[in-house]
């Protein structure tokens, strides 16, 4: 067989929040909306996507250059995606 089964878990949100102007900019690029969307599949991003990423550091985008440390620092690869909160807002009355 060539393919493999893994897993993570899945209830919890990753310490590792990326700042809100990076996520309009990749969300355009990979899920086609601004950012609003309350959840986005997993996207994996590679050493292929760090030029795309090092043109949105020079415009000032906030984050670009931390996502692409994490690339380099996690051999070539890392997962984005958006998620809202793990837990529904509060209603109020």
């Amino acid at each position: 067989m060539g393919f493999t089964l893994y897993w993570r878990p899945g209830t919890r949100l990753p310490k590792t929040e990326l700042p809100d102007d990076l996520k309009r900019e990749l969300a355009r690029l990979y899920w086609d909306h601004d950012g609003g969307g309350r959840d986005g599949s997993e996207c994996e991003l590679t050493d292929k996507d760090i030029p795309g990423l090092e043109k949105l550091a020079a415009q000032g985008v906030t984050g670009a250059q931390t996502l692409i440390s994490a690339i380099r620092a996690s051999d070539n690869r890392v997962v984005i995606w958006i998620s809202g909160p793990t837990t529904p807002p509060r209603r109020t009355r």
